[in-house]
């Protein structure tokens, strides 16, 4: 479930960005970034922000457990995370070729297939998506290395719980109504004043 939503936010995303990257075709000869540029500059900022999103985990999860040194922090597998950002590559890439190819047909400029990915207009496509599928793979991991922690605080937490104090009971006392005057109480607390309208 947690794929399919990553692999939606990645192609919806990435549809926006390649679309935003496309050339106007009134603007004459400047034309758009060259796709080498924008493959290095997408990959740098995805890995960038893997990394920090990644490094800022492990930190908070060893913050907390330099707080409760008993407890074993859980790892942190980055062995894993290629072959998972590969998986959410190629599914947002085959996902994104369907929409579009979905898209373009109800357009009436008919049905291209793969080709729509590897030709000029969404040439941007691929390197967008290959570096969302890494951001998302890296957020990933990172949810599930803090969920982990508080999966273990959370069970240190129900195996301390203490049943409740019992309360004691509060003596109560007896309102005396006077005719023409309020009822009136010893220690009560004083209530909101009365509108007379």
């Amino acid at each position: 479930m947690r794929t399919a939503a990553a692999v939606a936010l990645i192609v919806l995303t990435g549809r926006a960005l390649a679309y935003a990257l496309v050339d106007d075709p009134l603007a004459h000869a400047t034309g758009g970034p060259e796709l080498p540029l924008i493959a290095l500059i997408s990959g740098a900022l995805a890995l960038a922000i893997a990394a920090a999103v990644l490094w800022l985990a492990a930190l908070g999860v060893n913050e907390r457990r330099l707080l409760e040194p008993r407890a074993r922090a859980p790892r942190l597998r980055l062995t894993t995370l290629p072959r998972k950002a590969a998986t959410h590559f190629t599914a947002s890439a085959l996902v994104f070729t369907v929409l579009e190819s979905y898209l373009h047909a109800r357009a009436g400029l008919g049905l291209h297939g793969l080709s729509c990915l590897l030709g000029p207009v969404h040439r941007d496509a691929l390197p967008i998506l290959a570096s969302l599928a890494v951001i998302a793979t890296a957020l990933g991991a990172a949810l599930d290395h803090v969920i982990a922690w508080m999966r273990r605080t959370i069970a240190a937490l129900r195996r301390d719980r203490r049943p409740a104090p019992k309360r004691r009971a509060v003596p109560t006392f007896a309102y005396t109504a006077s005719p023409g005057r309020a009822p009136s109480r010893p220690h009560g607390a004083r209530g909101p004043p009365v509108v007379v309208a």
